[in-house]
């Protein structure tokens, strides 16, 4: 029989990656020469089968020659198929989420479950924190000895009353007010009522900064209605604001014996200035900002179909209970007669 002339080519297998199928997989295959010899057999048989049948029908016709290819034994081991691709891997080449040559709008992997999930409504949420102290506080440490020296221990305390406003998808950053209160025990009240209430000028990004600025407020107002003590105390020179006033005063230094001190006095006076102006024009800029937030928000809404904002939100306050008239049935009180 003729055997044709096969010209060695390199294996490619189409659907392997470039870098894969430049390197053909080198496996030494067990009882691959018997495989061989079984597959030659299974031909020949086949060829005879098919001779056969053909004389039994009476072909005038010669039986045309067929032609066997037979490869060469070789030791070479043969390539191997590797395994089939996962079924939601990408074809190589072809078009991306889809068969190769088809619609790349056929694509049949999931879609983000993120557009599908409902969206939470944008808005601020406040969050009442309470202090006894601020550590670390210069202006807090300062108004704790003062009333150390004025009052008894015993019949005063300060406390810090804070609110952190949260953006509900943490989109901004929190957004901090404190109020500091020195209290005093109330024996007939069987409580400590509030002699005071010192706010921060402004919001701060931090709970420290807030506590800071409402400290630094009672002090100077302490330091007002006791400047006696607050001269034994180092505190000659801070600046004081009577009650209910935005103006302070700093003590002049005149009849000291160093002379640098009428300069460091001008700077204190200065400075606390200074500082007040800028927490109001930082109150204005965060005001204008959250209005800011507001319109996008309600832009988002009315342009992009995204929730309706709502205002803020206080979770640790019981909702209203309203008024009802006498006997109304959401009013009683019921037996649960299965719990």
């Amino acid at each position: 029989m003729a055997r044709l002339r096969h010209t060695a080519r390199k294996s490619v297998i189409p659907f392997l990656p470039s870098r894969l199928a430049e390197r053909p997989l080198h496996r030494t295959v067990s009882g691959q020469s018997s495989h061989l010899e079984r597959l030659h057999h299974r031909l020949r048989e086949e060829q005879e089968r098919r001779r056969q049948h053909r004389e039994q029908q009476g072909s005038s016709s010669p039986p045309q020659r067929e032609v066997e290819s037979v490869r060469p034994r070789s030791s070479v081991a043969q390539l191997e198929a590797p395994p089939a691709p996962p079924r939601d891997a990408p074809a190589v080449g072809g078009a991306t989420g889809g068969d190769p040559g088809g619609d790349p709008d056929d694509d049949d992997s999931d879609h983000s479950t993120e557009s599908s999930e409902p969206q939470e409504a944008e808005g601020w949420v406040a969050r009442p924190i309470t202090r006894d102290a601020a550590r670390g506080c210069h202006f807090h440490d300062a108004l704790d000895t003062l009333l150390r020296q004025a009052f008894d221990r015993h019949t005063w305390s300060i406390e810090y009353r804070c609110v952190v406003y949260q953006h509900s998808r943490g989109r901004y950053p929190d957004r901090w007010e404190a109020t500091c209160l020195v209290r005093r025990p109330e024996d007939d009240l069987r409580g400590a009522e509030a002699v005071s209430e010192h706010y921060s000028i402004s919001e701060r990004d931090t709970a420290e900064a807030a506590m800071q600025d409402a400290a630094r407020r009672a002090l100077s107002q302490y330091c007002s209605l006791f400047g006696g003590v607050a001269d034994g105390l180092n505190l000659r020179y801070y600046p004081r604001r009577p009650t209910g006033s935005t103006e302070s005063v700093v003590v002049s230094p005149v009849g000291e014996a160093n002379p640098r001190l009428s300069s460091t006095v001008n700077l204190v006076a200065v400075l606390n200035t200074e500082l007040d102006h800028s927490l109001d024009e930082l109150s204005r800029a965060r005001t204008e900002i959250a209005e800011l937030r507001a319109e996008l928000a309600e832009r988002h809404h009315q342009e992009g179909g995204s929730p309706a904002p709502v205002g803020t939100q206080h979770p640790y306050r019981s909702p209203p209970r309203g008024h009802h008239t006498y006997g109304s049935p959401v009013c009683k009180t019921r037996i649960d007669l299965d719990p």
